[in-house]
């Protein structure tokens, strides 16, 4: 997915967005696949989402922390933010250029941000105990 330049929250959308738009993507993802994982138009906003390797805190190549609850981490323009909700639990970012955006297997990367959660947090814990167990 192709972005603009500009500001984004980054993370557990269902920290950003008010529960009214919130409950109604997910009404969309649902429909439109079992995956989780959704990108498009939404309200006249690109938005995309995707799917963790479970809940916890993640972090991206800065250092910087993401904590999930949803399952999902996901980037929607700043003025989707609901200000009654927790979006300091994910990232504002400014993207000076114009950047893309994708998901693969538990990594997301949106420009050079790139957010591993299936060889960080939870997501370690889960492969490395798969791979213990084939060896049983």
């Amino acid at each position: 997915m192709h972005l603009k330049a500009g500001y984004y929250y980054v993370g557990d959308i269902s920290y950003a967005l008010s529960d009214e738009d919130y409950d109604a993507l997910v009404k969309i993802i649902i429909s439109s696949n079992k995956e989780a994982r959704w990108e498009g138009d939404f309200k006249g906003h690109p938005v995309f989402v995707g799917p963790t390797y479970g809940d916890g805190v993640y972090a991206d190549n800065d250092g910087d922390e993401y904590f999930v609850d949803s399952g999902t981490i996901g980037i929607v323009p700043e003025e989707m933010i609901d200000s009654n909700n927790r979006a300091d639990l994910g990232q504002i970012i400014e993207f000076r250029t114009d950047f893309e955006v994708s998901y693969e297997d538990g990594i997301f990367q949106f420009g050079n941000l790139v957010i591993d959660t299936k060889n960080y947090g939870i997501g370690a814990i889960l492969e490395s105990y798969t791979e213990e167990k084939k060896g049983d």
